[in-house]
This record gives C-alpha cells, structure tokens and sequence, in this order.
C-alpha cells in the first residue's frame, strides 16, 4: 500500500451480488438449458485512475462475470 493518495496510481474495488440469473443473461450468451430463476453470484472488478482525481472525473473499468451459485 501506498503511503499517501498522491503515490496510489490506481485503485480496485471487487464486489459480489447476488442475482437471478436472468438479470445477468442479457449481454450473455444463453442455452436451452439455463434456469433463469436460478441464482448466481456477479463478480464486479472495478479499476480506477488517478487515485488522486476527484471520484468523478477518473478513469474506469468495469469487468463483470457471472458465476452459478451451487449453494
């Protein structure tokens, strides 16, 4: 970790919901087998830069991958 905002260049933030899987079908590809009432966790890493920016004027990515929930 850095010491202070000033020497941080970027900062990830993963994040973990719960979901049905037919929120998270939409921009996915689907088959004949996919129960959409079924759960599924959504894996959300988001990278932002400069860490020193204001929170609204940074860089980001956002990746989100859907995996079933077996529980």
């Amino acid at each position: 970790a850095a010491a202070s905002t000033n020497e941080q260049v970027f900062q990830a933030t993963i994040f973990v919901d719960r979901e049905t899987m037919a929120n998270l079908l939409s921009p996915m590809p689907t088959n004949s087998t996919t129960n959409t009432n079924s759960q599924a966790l959504q894996v959300r890493s988001v990278i932002e830069w400069p860490v020193a920016a204001p929170t609204n004027s940074r860089e980001r990515l956002t990746i989100r991958t859907a995996l079933p929930s077996y529980e």
